[in-house]
């Protein structure tokens, strides 16, 4: 065997081992009952929403905010807008000068900092002992703060998110991809919380003790996994909730996709590589033993391995063109999907959270989304290239195909 079919072979075998192991295994604590002590509990709550240019979804943002179950008299909203050059401020000073039940606040900055930068200035200005970070364009269920609130009841826990349902599951090709892949990721994350702490809580909707936040560079293109990452360093842990649910358009186009996975995979990789150093410490528990070596693998290892299986294929087809460097990938693809195929008929996705309001959510569906979940690789590759050499890009241009009225 040529030097070049081994490469090949181990890198395929490596990629297979460290994905395959790590989705088995989230997949099968997914089903497990959660440990959160999760009793009615009602703190003092503040939600943050950062805006720029937000004036056509945010009378929508704000009307569902308000009508959010939460005790008025520990409730309030906190908005802080970055720049705006549309009406954005004048809905929202003119909400406040209407709504007598919720305290509404404002706070303004002349120039677009990022939103690390807004959220460090809002949270300056935050005494709550909750902090709910939510943004412009993502409604949210009507129980929301109280099921996030009830899992602080429970001192161990320091965060919570939940689960994002896709408002447009089947408009096109692209949003029936990202439905299937929701519904894997949110496996994935729901078997990370009953491990022991998710990587990352969702920047469309999550809460904080705010006494566990600390003040973020302004240059971190992930608020939500650097606040992850700062609770569990402080002992405590972050977790799913899937009674807590927020509602988002996705991209309906293709290149619309790729450009916010290109932007959400810098962000990951940016704050792993911040955090390598916990990597392994015994402290820590099964997040830095398990979990984030594994996210680090999926986020920055995998898609060099991948690369390099590419391109070692490419060149036994080139040089070697015989059975075994034509067809041996091809077996190894069919064992691959069939090892999935398996798994998922053994352990299905815990059925509370998958994608209920897609008319496509068959088991075949959901091996599709992982073999495009595979298939994102090359867009990880291209994000951690474009990461080292062009450095982090912490304001970015918003995808407007996802803010919308109805």
């Amino acid at each position: 065997m040529e030097l070049v079919e081994l490469v090949f072979a181990g890198t395929f075998l490596a990629l297979l081992a460290g994905l395959l192991s790590y989705f088995l295994l989230t997949l099968a604590f997914s089903r497990k009952p959660s440990t959160i002590q999760k009793k009615p509990f009602f703190p003092t709550l503040t939600m943050i929403i950062a805006t720029f240019n937000e004036a056509k979804v945010l009378p929508k943002k704000l009307a569902n905010t308000l009508d959010l179950d939460y005790p008025r008299e520990k409730f309030e909203i906190l908005i802080v807008d970055s720049g705006s050059t549309d009406s954005t401020r004048k809905i929202i000073n003119d909400l406040i000068q209407k709504e007598s039940q919720v305290k509404i606040r404002l706070l303004t900055q002349e120039e677009r900092l990022g939103k690390s930068a807004a959220l460090n200035y809002a949270l300056e200005n935050c005494s709550s002992e909750i902090v709910v970070l939510s943004d412009a364009d993502v409604v949210v269920s009507k129980d929301a703060l109280l099921q996030a609130a009830a899992n602080f009841n429970d001192v161990t826990v320091g965060a919570v998110s939940g689960i994002e349902v896709i408002q447009n599951p089947d408009e096109s090709s692209a949003t029936k991809l990202e439905g299937g892949y929701r519904s894997f990721y949110n496996t994935l994350r729901l078997g990370e919380s009953n491990l022991d702490s998710v990587m990352m809580c969702e920047s469309e909707f999550s809460a904080y003790r705010r006494e566990l936040l600390g003040t973020m560079p302004c240059n971190v293109m992930c608020d939500d996994m650097e606040l992850t990452v700062q609770t569990r360093k402080k002992g405590f842990r972050a977790v799913y909730d899937p009674n807590v649910l927020f509602y988002e358009y996705s991209p309906s186009k293709f290149v619309a996709r790729v450009k916010h996975k290109i932007r959400r995979g810098q962000a990951n990789q940016q704050t792993l590589l911040r955090y390598v150093d916990i990597l392994f410490k015994r402290e820590y528990g099964k997040f830095s033993s398990v979990i984030m070596p594994f996210e680090f693998f999926m986020n920055i290892i995998s898609p060099v391995l991948t690369a390099v299986c590419l391109a070692t294929y490419f060149l036994m087809v080139f040089f070697y063109f015989n059975v075994f460097s034509v067809f041996l990938p091809l077996v190894m693809l069919v064992l691959t999907g069939f090892a999935l195929f398996v798994s998922l008929r053994i352990l299905s996705p815990a059925p509370h959270i998958t994608l209920k309001n897609s008319k496509s959510n068959s088991g075949l569906h959901m091996i599709v989304s992982i073999i495009d979940l595979i298939s994102l690789e090359s867009i990880l590759l291209f994000s951690l290239l474009s990461l080292l050499f062009s450095g982090p890009k912490y304001i970015w241009e918003k995808i407007e195909d996802t803010r919308r009225v109805s």
